[in-house]
């Protein structure tokens, strides 16, 4: 969302975010996730690699908790910008995805390219 905003599109907002994901992702996502050398906190948004802490930004953070709540689907780029960066234009910055997706995987990956 963009400022200023209105306070009751923030609550219309989370309240969809809400209806949307499932009620045991939520309970899963309370605690950490890991997957690979990678460990993901959740109520203190921290990530570490091989024990490593590991910077993210906000919106990089964002990404990666929806991949793992959407771990078992294939998702749009339309999906994307709505969930993560809630744009509900299609035609809103596309390549804003790959740029953040590249950042991610630097930062997580071993063999980033």
């Amino acid at each position: 969302m963009t400022k200023p905003f209105d306070a009751m599109e923030l609550l219309v907002r989370a309240e969809a975010l809400l209806r949307r994901t499932p009620a045991s992702t939520v309970v899963k996502l309370r605690e950490t996730f890991r997957f690979g050398n990678i460990m993901v906190g959740f109520r203190r948004t921290q990530v570490k690699r091989n024990g490593q802490r590991v910077e993210l930004s906000a919106r990089e953070f964002e990404l990666l908790r929806y991949f793992i709540q959407q771990r078992d689907v294939t998702l749009s780029r339309q999906q994307l910008l709505r969930d993560v960066w809630g744009c509900y234009d299609e035609e809103a910055l596309p390549r804003t995805i790959d740029v953040h997706l590249g950042a991610l995987r630097q930062k997580l990956e071993d063999d980033a390219q």
